[in-house]
């Protein structure tokens, strides 16, 4: 989009536009959250006002410290609500950060009231510089539309990662910090952030296995075959816990109470937020009263 284009979006349609967006609850951890910026882009020098003094800052500041930029708000709870876990999540890292020299900033975007700011950083515990955005650069020419949002500044003062709020953002942030920094390489990276995918269990996978093929039977009609089935992945792995919920959702079809009780509890122990599990065991419930 071209610097024209960008002045045709004006400030409060644009606003309006993000509060939308906001209300939707999305989590956009995998999406760079900035219409006008890019990875690799220099970050814009603009000015930006501090919290406490009340002084005006030219951000990024210049020199040979990598930076990150905490975009937030407070528009709707649930957003508040993130702003304070994140800024919490970074409070709890700055070790990290200070071991590497970067230089950690939060940024109210939204310029909310001072009693507001004030609680949500006294809730975080949050020690590092705030400032302010009177002059709406983060939403006029960075573009964010997702909050809170992060950006990696390098020492050149160059973009190198952002992302918006996800309930693993540290995890993610560190871990690409750790890339760009070359201190780990990306397949380091993903095994730490995903060790169940590089270090399976062979018993897991055989269950896994079984009760894949048991669900085929099922979709095929083969329902008595795929009760030994789902016995065989049982027998595998005990603690994997979708066979015995398929085993509950089974025998209560033909009404086998007691052994559909069992299966049921045991699979819910495991993976308690199963929803079909829930729904075979409000079905288990009216089998019971039903005479």
């Amino acid at each position: 989009m071209t610097s024209i284009q960008r002045n045709f979006i004006h400030p409060p349609f644009l606003f309006i536009l993000l509060l939308l967006i906001f209300s939707s609850y999305s989590n956009t951890a995998g999406a760079f959250p900035f219409l006008y910026l890019q990875p690799g882009d220099r970050l814009p020098r603009l000015d930006f006002i501090d919290m406490h003094t009340a002084e005006k800052h030219i951000l990024p500041v210049e020199g040979n410290s990598p930076q990150v930029f905490i975009f937030w708000g407070a528009e709707i709870i649930e957003q508040k609500q993130r702003t304070i876990k994140v800024l919490s999540q970074f409070q709890e890292a700055l070790p990290f950060f200070e071991e590497r020299n970067i230089k950690v900033l939060g940024i109210d975007i939204q310029n909310n009231p001072r009693e507001i700011r004030t609680e949500i950083i006294y809730n975080a515990g949050a020690t590092f510089p705030q400032y302010t955005d009177p002059e709406n650069h983060a939403f006029d020419t960075f573009g964010a539309y997702v909050l809170p949002a992060v950006l990696f500044v390098n020492h050149r003062g160059e973009i190198a990662v952002g992302m918006g709020y996800d309930r693993r953002l540290m995890e993610f942030l560190t871990g690409e910090i750790q890339i760009v920094l070359k201190e780990k390489s990306r397949q380091q990276i993903h095994q730490e952030l995903y060790p169940e995918v590089f270090e399976k269990d062979p018993a897991r996978e055989k269950a896994e296995t079984r009760y894949n093929y048991g669900r085929n039977l099922i979709d095929r009609g083969m329902k008595d075959a795929a009760v030994n089935v789902f016995k065989q992945a049982i027998e595998a792995d005990p603690h994997f816990g979708p066979p015995y919920i398929e085993l509950g959702c089974l025998y209560t079809e033909i009404r086998d109470i007691n052994e559909a009780k069992v299966m049921l509890d045991r699979g819910l122990d495991l993976v308690p937020e199963s929803a079909r599990g829930r729904k075979c065991s409000v079905k288990l419930l009216l089998e019971e009263v039903t005479p």
